[in-house]
């Protein structure tokens, strides 16, 4: 929960969020309200961040 609505993360293989589901949870277990993604761009090394930021890509289930 954050500020009254429930959330869900997806991670990648380096344990940070991509997905971010936030609405209302229904008794499925699905979140209907938005859904975010992260575009995440690294260092050359090909671990650091270089820079990241999230869109929001639309509503989901309703």
């Amino acid at each position: 929960m954050f500020k009254g609505h429930d959330i869900t993360f997806v991670t990648n293989e380096h344990g940070e969020p991509v997905l971010l589901f936030i609405g209302k949870r229904r008794p499925d277990g699905i979140i209907a309200g938005e859904r975010y993604t992260r575009t995440i761009k690294r260092q050359p090394d090909g671990v650091a961040v270089k820079s990241s930021h999230w869109d929001l890509k639309g509503k989901t289930q309703r």
